[in-house]
């Protein structure tokens, strides 16, 4: 028994089940976006993405509670970013440095929040 008197052990299959359903679902849409269905085909870069909406969207990197509406507002934003940028005929390159900058700006934000000094940054 474990977390406050709940079995975990019922949660768990549930869970898992859950989990490949939507990474079987995440790897149709990315088929679909590429039109191949090679491993690395279009998935280069997505990591700074989910990063940077995990930290826009409140979650905290260093633990604790996140919400899942904030990252999926923090989704949007970024896909507007993206669209925007590539709209205006942006390189690739320069729209990575402005989901840097986000990340960067999230970060400090949330450490602000916390009471914690940002490294580099002014106490």
């Amino acid at each position: 028994m474990v977390g406050g008197g709940h079995s975990t052990c019922l949660r768990h299959p549930p869970a898992l089940a859950l989990i490949g359903i939507v990474a079987a679902l995440a790897g149709i849409l990315l088929t679909a976006r590429t039109g191949s269905g090679q491993p690395t085909s279009g998935s280069e870069g997505l990591e700074l993405k989910a990063i940077t909406a995990a930290a826009l969207g409140g979650c905290a990197l260093k633990g604790g509670k996140g919400g899942i509406g904030g990252t999926f507002l923090a989704v949007a934003l970024l896909g507007c970013l993206e669209n925007g940028l590539t709209v205006e005929g942006i390189n690739s390159f320069w729209q990575n440095v402005a989901q840097g900058a986000l990340l960067v700006a999230a970060v400090v934000i949330q450490q602000r929040r916390n009471g914690e000094r940002a490294i580099g940054l002014p106490a």
